[in-house]
């Protein structure tokens, strides 16, 4: 809370030597690690504790928690381990979260060069929402090489 990272780094990662199943101390040193723009290390923290969370209790899995991964591994440049969070962010949020995960994902298919699932998804989201037009322009988007 006093953004003293560097010290709640230390001392976070001094906890979780001491007791590696301290999934909240994971999920606290991630959080430093990404405000401190080592992101790498931000994303191992959070797979760390997305293991040890999603083996013991998967309810415990936030969107929000969700969402701080996603973020990390992104900016780690590791954007195909991201996608299948990515998925279930795009499907369980709701509102305009979910439209930007959805964006999100469906820019990650294009950029990943994965053209098929890009083209599956974006006629999906064409078929759920017909009405608005940030869907059939995607779509365009997609077909046209």
């Amino acid at each position: 809370m006093r953004k003293a990272y560097l010290p709640a780094e230390e001392a976070l990662s001094q906890a979780v030597a001491r007791d590696p199943e301290l999934m909240e101390a994971w999920l606290n040193l991630a959080k430093t690690c990404y405000e401190q723009q080592k992101y790498t290390r931000a994303a191992e923290c959070f797979e760390t504790a997305y293991e040890r969370s999603h083996a013991s209790n998967p309810d415990r899995l936030t969107l929000q928690w969700k969402g701080h991964y996603v973020r990390a591994l992104l900016a780690a440049g590791h954007p195909r381990p991201a996608l299948p969070l990515i998925r279930s962010l795009a499907e369980q949020s709701t509102g305009e979260e979910q439209t930007r995960w959805r964006e999100i994902l469906l820019y990650l298919s294009i950029q990943l060069d994965m053209r098929n699932e890009a083209l599956g998804y974006a006629t999906e989201l064409n078929r759920s929402e017909c009405t608005g037009a940030k869907w059939w322009k995607a779509l365009a988007h997609v077909r046209v090489p």
